[in-house]
């Protein structure tokens, strides 16, 4: 199910009627994060339910991983994975611990960064559990949550109070409450293009995000006073305000438009034509073999990616799904991270997407509707 919350781009139009096998639910007004998924929710049925951004790219495996390793826990709530921005950078957030006032000074201050592996000072991202290793946790991110179906009857879903931002610590928080466990689970990745639904500087977003966050410290921690509360508050907003300004001197930088893309010859050949079609003046280097094989023509294979980047000076790459995996796209842009700018194109599709910054709107190609 594919919940639309009235956006305004022609998805209507565009969707309707492509696939049949999914059920689109059309909303006439925004009605935030946790209503839409609460109106899939209603309509939902099977043992267990995925809550699933539109801004992901999961592994062909990554279900069958997830449910094998739930199938082996006991008194099992939700579960989470390893997520990877567009640049193949670990994002932490993929696994928590229920915010407190010292998590939030470590995470505000720096001290966090200072000491990443720290079960103490980087509490707040679960730093007893390893990136690539799996276990119990207490917060998860819903940008991709399997949740229990008969958990989720029991806690009734996600608090509708809650619009955008924080819908997921509440339902972490109540699914422990109501005695089951949180998992993360490092076995597998997925792309997460974080920023994608709100950019970080927007007034939206710093009114959703610090709403959220007095809500649930309302909520669920009572008896506080508000010098507390505020507390707890003004370290969220400084760290987050903080990521935001070191963000915007890294974007200062120039970048040049050197673009290659990783696929066979016949592809690549038709991909010429889209590519031509952005609005950014990309110089187009050349093609990247799929396997040692492919070297026709070709300025390297997709095993020696570094050495063809830096050798041919290229800042953008495209990924060619059904030449390569999903799974492979994950892991390549896992192991070189940070290198170049990732796009990625979907086998039969007529687009090529990539977003390498959470603080702005990504790179979007495709041919006309």
């Amino acid at each position: 199910m594919v919940v639309d919350n009235a956006s305004s781009d022609g998805s209507k139009n565009y969707f309707e009627g492509r696939f049949p096998l999914v059920k689109f639910l059309w909303q006439t007004q925004n009605t935030g994060f946790a209503k839409a998924n609460n109106s899939a929710l209603s309509r939902a049925q099977g043992e267990y339910v995925l809550f699933l951004n539109p801004d992901t790219i999961i592994a062909e495996n990554s279900l069958e991983i997830c449910l094998a390793f739930v199938r082996r826990q006991s008194k099992f709530g939700a579960l989470g994975v390893s997520m990877l921005d567009g640049s193949g950078n670990y994002l932490p957030e993929s696994k928590r611990m229920f915010p407190s006032l010292s998590a939030s000074f470590y995470k505000m201050s720096g001290i966090t960064k200072l000491f990443p592996n720290s079960p103490y000072f980087s509490k707040y991202y679960a730093a007893h559990i390893p990136q690539s290793q799996s276990g119990e946790v207490e917060v998860l991110s819903g940008a991709f949550m399997l949740v229990s179906k008969r958990v989720l009857d029991i806690t009734s879903g996600f608090d509708e109070d809650f619009f955008m931002y924080g819908e997921d610590i509440d339902l972490s928080y109540r699914i422990t409450k109501a005695g089951y466990k949180n998992y993360y689970c490092g076995d597998t990745a997925i792309i997460h293009f974080k920023g994608e639904s709100v950019l970080a500087e927007s007034k939206s977003y710093l009114k959703n995000f610090y709403g959220a966050m007095f809500l649930f410290v309302k909520k669920h921690i009572p008896g506080r006073s508000p010098h507390v509360k505020a507390a707890i508050l003004a370290a969220y907003a400084f760290a987050s305000l903080r990521h935001t300004f070191q963000k915007k001197a890294t974007d200062a930088s120039p970048q040049t438009n050197a673009l290659a893309v990783v696929a066979g010859d016949l592809v690549f050949n038709k991909m010429l034509h889209l590519i031509k079609l952005s609005r950014i003046p990309f110089l187009i280097k050349g093609r990247i073999g799929i396997d040692q094989g492919d070297g026709i023509a070709a300025l390297g294979n997709v095993n020696d990616i570094r050495n063809v980047v830096t050798t041919h000076q290229i800042s953008h790459l495209v990924l060619a799904e059904g030449e390569l995996s999903y799974k492979t796209i994950i892991e390549l842009t896992r192991v070189n991270k940070n290198l170049v700018s990732f796009l990625i194109h979907a086998h039969s599709s007529k687009s090529i997407v990539g977003s390498s910054n959470k603080s702005r709107s990504g790179i979007y190609i495709a041919e006309a509707r």
